[in-house]
């Protein structure tokens, strides 16, 4: 084969051209309009924002003493103590009971 079996006419080529600018443009519109969309409603937001937010909330509350809720509702308080019990307190509580 020496790439001559078949050439295309100048009307042919005119078309395809033709054919591919219409492509083009179709195509950058579309871009156009998926650059201005966010891919989520989550996205619209900054995640730093959100962070920011959050890092505040835990400021104030941190601020005004309140414990924070641990577990899946919101109603539980978080556990006064701390840390491991000794065990001279778990005998002691176990001869009062």
């Amino acid at each position: 084969m020496d790439g001559t079996a078949f050439q295309p006419s100048y009307a042919e080529l005119a078309a395809l051209v033709t054919e591919l600018r219409g492509e083009i443009v179709r195509l950058k519109t579309r871009i156009a309009e998926l650059e201005q969309k966010n891919p989520t409603q989550r996205l619209g937001q900054s995640y730093s924002v959100k962070a920011d937010e959050k890092r505040r909330q835990d400021a104030d509350e941190k601020k005004s003493g309140k414990p924070k809720t641990h577990g899946s509702g919101k109603d539980q308080q978080a556990s006064e103590r701390r840390g491991r019990v000794p065990n001279q307190d778990k005998i002691d509580k176990a001869d009062h009971h």
